[in-house]
């Protein structure tokens, strides 16, 4: 729920988080964009590594009987050349859509950074240039982590950004066992680590390629 120009400093909180982002904290944010992409470019690494086997031995099986496999050398090379140029088209799109998604952020508020204040009490409570927005804690389902934020995933792949130097005005008790205890709907209770999916996704493109490389050398020679 959007509401505009209310006062909340008389609301009654548990713990309170305010960022300040610029380019660089939004881009460790989006690490967790990358995060899936990760997985399907291992995948497709495997896939790839696969290939380059069957390549090895067809290439052999050619040697010693002398027989002709070049339509499957071609199928295979034709299906590797494909993979690398997917994982290109899709890091390059990811990481530009993000750097557009910071730059409209920025527009839409009219700031030279993305900030925020949230507040975790009864509801969750975000606050930007007057207009706060509430949540409730059953929308949330995971919770992950960057090297300086905490993201709380909601429903539609939406997450609440929460900076680590969060004030509590509680005792004994920390962020994450507070979030957990409250939030129904998350079914693993364990924070996942997603610093460093962007350059988990870049490297094993990066691989595919060298290996898109080897079959194509093999390939010809």
């Amino acid at each position: 729920m959007d509401n505009e120009n209310i006062n909340y400093s008389d609301y009654k909180y548990d713990f309170e988080s305010k960022i300040v982002m610029n380019e660089q904290d939004y881009l460790d944010f989006n690490n967790v964009s990358y995060k899936r992409l990760a997985i399907i470019f291992i995948i497709e690494f495997i896939i790839t590594g696969f290939i380059t086997t069957r390549i090895l031995i067809l290439k052999s099986f050619n040697y010693y009987f002398q027989s002709e496999t070049t339509d499957d050398m071609q199928l295979y090379m034709i299906l590797s050349a494909v993979i690398v140029l997917l994982m290109g088209v899709i890091y390059f799109k990811t990481q530009r859509n993000i750097k557009n998604s910071y730059k409209r952020a920025l527009f839409t508020t009219g700031e030279k950074y993305i900030t925020h204040t949230t507040y975790f009490g009864e509801k969750i409570i975000t606050i930007t240039k007057n207009i706060s927005r509430e949540f409730d804690y059953s929308s949330i389902t995971g919770v992950y982590e960057t090297e300086k934020y905490f993201l709380l995933k909601l429903q539609f792949n939406l997450f609440l950004i929460i900076g680590k130097d969060i004030k509590s005005k509680i005792n004994n008790v920390d962020f994450i066992s507070y979030i957990f205890s409250k939030s129904p709907n998350i079914k693993k209770k364990v924070v996942i680590n997603v610093t460093n999916q962007k350059k988990v996704a870049f490297v094993f493109m990066c691989l595919t390629i060298a290996l898109f490389v080897i079959n194509l050398i093999i390939a010809v020679l």
